[in-house]
C-alpha cells in the first residue's frame, strides 16, 4: 500500500552555448532577416561605455548608424571636390589629407548642429557652402557687430544657418585674440 506521498520528478539539463554563424547565415536567408553579431557585452541597461555592456536596441542602433561614417568617407573622397588634385610630395600629400580631416570634422560637426537645432527638413553642409558662398562676414572689433557682406539676401541666409549651429561666438573670438 502507497501511503499519500507525492513523488518528485527532478530534472536537469547542462546546456553549453556556441555560436554558430553559418547556422545563423542558413536560417537568415531560410526566414529572409538579419543577423547582427556583436563583440559588445550583453546588459539589460546601457552602460556609461558601450564596451562594458549593451541593450540589443543600442546594438541594433549603432549598426545602423554605420552610412554615417560611410557618407563622411565618401564626402572626403570626392565630395569636397579634391578628388582630381595632384599632388607630388607626401608632404603635400599629407598637408591634404590633414586639411581634408579637418574640413570633414568642421561638417560633420555643423551637421549634427543643424540638425539639433533646425526644424524640418535640414540642408546639407555643403548645400549651404552653396548657397552662402558670397557672403562675406565681417567683425568689427572698435563696435563688435558682426555684418555679412554679398548679394541681397546673404545676410538672413547666413545667420539663419549661424542660429541653427548655434555657435560660442566669444569662444571663437578668443580663439582669434590668441
Amino acid at each position: 500500500m502507497f501511503n499519500d506521498a507525492v513523488a518528485k520528478i527532478i530534472w536537469k539539463i547542462d546546456v553549453s552555448m556556441a555560436f554558430d554563424s553559418e547556422r545563423a547565415k542558413e536560417l537568415a536567408n531560410i526566414h529572409d532577416i538579419s543577423v547582427v553579431v556583436t563583440n559588445l557585452p550583453f546588459s539589460t541597461e546601457d552602460a556609461e561605455n558601450v564596451r562594458h555592456g549593451a541593450t540589443t536596441d543600442t546594438v541594433l542602433r549603432l549598426y545602423l548608424d554605420q552610412y554615417k561614417t560611410e557618407h563622411t568617407y565618401r564626402l572626403m573622397k570626392s565630395g569636397m571636390g579634391v578628388d582630381s588634385v595632384y599632388v607630388h610630395t607626401p608632404s603635400r600629400a599629407n598637408a591634404l589629407l590633414f586639411v581634408i580631416a579637418v574640413a570633414t570634422l568642421v561638417s560633420s560637426v555643423m551637421d549634427a548642429m543643424i540638425r539639433r537645432n533646425g526644424k524640418g527638413r535640414q540642408k546639407a553642409v555643403r548645400q549651404v557652402c552653396i548657397e552662402i558662398q558670397s557672403a562675406i562676414l565681417e567683425y568689427c572689433r572698435a563696435e563688435d557687430a558682426l555684418s555679412v557682406l554679398g548679394p541681397t539676401g546673404a545676410e538672413d541666409g547666413v545667420f539663419s544657418y549661424l542660429n541653427k549651429i548655434d555657435p560660442d561666438s566669444s569662444l571663437l573670438l578668443d580663439i582669434f585674440d590668441g
